[in-house]
């Protein structure tokens, strides 16, 4: 009910359209089709690692919140309990940041073989 209003749902939609500005972030990339199809992804080496590493961390310590949590409880550090929380904050805004990375490289990887492949077929 609150987002059936078309005033504050283009209000919130063109707040988070500003506010993630992924139009300049991304970029066309070029596209060889006659190369592998995974040119264009090994092409993007700081995108692919950058998610793959925040991806692998924030795995690793999900896994191990609750087992270090229990461990600071039992005995009664409070100062350990305290940073295993921190970093668990952490570790949402790093999720929060490689889900705009992720958004970033498949859409510039399927704008651009899109793009590629229109300019292939209307030039042939």
């Amino acid at each position: 009910m609150f987002f059936n209003t078309p005033k504050l749902r283009d209000f919130l939609y063109n707040y988070i359209d500003k506010s993630s500005n992924y139009k300049d972030k991304m970029k066309l990339l070029p596209v060889d089709f006659d190369k592998p199809w995974h040119k264009i992804i090994t092409d993007q080496k700081f995108l692919l690692s950058a998610i793959l590493f925040i991806q692998i961390i924030t795995n690793i310590f999900d896994s191990l919140f609750l087992i270090l949590l229990a461990k600071s409880i039992e005995q009664v550090n409070f100062n350990l309990m305290f940073t295993i929380i921190a970093i668990q904050f952490v570790m949402v805004f790093l999720s929060g940041w490689m889900g705009s990375l992720n958004i970033i490289f498949q859409i510039q990887t399927m704008l651009s073989v899109e793009c590629a492949a229109n300019q292939f077929f209307f030039d042939h």
